[in-house]
Parts: structure tokens; C-alpha cells; sequence
């Protein structure tokens, strides 16, 4: 089972944000790039994405974060444990069960 840091270096959020319909992202570069939020109607870029980082701010809603954050807010997920199982079903193929040692595989 992947540990958290794991999904993060292994699923780019240009990949999660054309898996939630979000296609009108920048092109893969470095540094913060504009974008439209996809968490609010945006006629002008109020967001950014760090694409390098996999890191995402909006300033118009102040939505802010990485992908486990993006999969928590969008699936209204509890925590970053459904986040990470999401994320390794959607992305990894895998399917992970909770258990006694999740806690310490999510290795933040």
C-alpha cells in the first residue's frame, strides 16, 4: 500500500484536474500558472496551479491545496485517509482497505 507521499509524486494534478472535467488548465510548466477555479463560476483566472508541485489556490474563494485536498473537498470526503484511498483506486488501480496501520502509511 502506497504511502501518501507516494500518490502525491505519482498522480500529477493536471491528470486529477482533467479527471474532474477541469480541462482548461495551463499547459505542464513550472511556477504558478492561471486557471479558471473549478470550484466556482470563473469567467477570468482567479486560480493557479503549481503544476510542478502539484499544489492549487484560488483567490476569488480562497480554496487552497495539493490533490489530497482537491479529492477531500470535491468527493466531500472526511479526511485525507478517503482522500488517499480515492486516489488509489482512481489513479493506482489499487484498492485499499483501512486498518490498523493506515495511520502510519499516510506518512505526511
Amino acid at each position: 500500500m502506497p504511502r501518501i507521499s507516494e500518490i502525491k509524486a505519482k498522480v500529477p494534478i493536471d491528470e486529477l484536474l482533467e479527471h474532474y472535467g477541469w480541462t482548461d488548465q495551463p499547459a505542464m510548466r513550472s511556477g504558478w500558472q492561471p486557471t479558471p477555479c473549478p470550484f466556482h463560476e470563473d469567467h477570468n483566472p482567479s486560480a493557479q496551479v503549481e503544476m510542478m508541485e502539484n499544489r492549487f489556490r484560488c483567490f476569488g474563494c480562497d480554496v487552497f491545496g495539493d490533490i489530497v485536498d482537491i479529492v477531500q473537498q470535491v468527493e466531500l470526503l472526511a479526511d485525507a485517509r478517503e482522500a488517499k484511498r480515492y486516489l488509489e483506486e482512481h489513479f493506482l488501480g489499487e484498492s485499499s482497505e483501512l486498518d490498523t496501520q493506515e495511520s502510519s502509511d499516510l506518512g505526511w
